[in-house]
């Protein structure tokens, strides 16, 4: 069985929630707190934002932007 991580993406006007293996160049990815980042992205926009880096770095903090 597989499982796939699901991301809220901006598709033609329109908000859907998807399969991360779906997104296509294009897509808007919405992203809130919590939610893992499910593909190479470019942020746009952010508030308050923070980045659990542990998985990458070995570092225990979160990176604030």
């Amino acid at each position: 069985m597989h499982y796939s991580t699901k991301a809220t993406v901006v598709r033609d006007n329109q908000k859907r929630l998807i399969s991360s293996v779906e997104i296509v160049p294009g897509d808007l990815i919405l992203l809130g707190a919590g939610n893992k980042v499910p593909a190479d992205v470019r942020l746009l926009e952010v508030f308050d934002f923070q980045v659990a880096e542990a998985g990458l770095t070995e570092e225990s903090s979160a990176e604030q932007l």
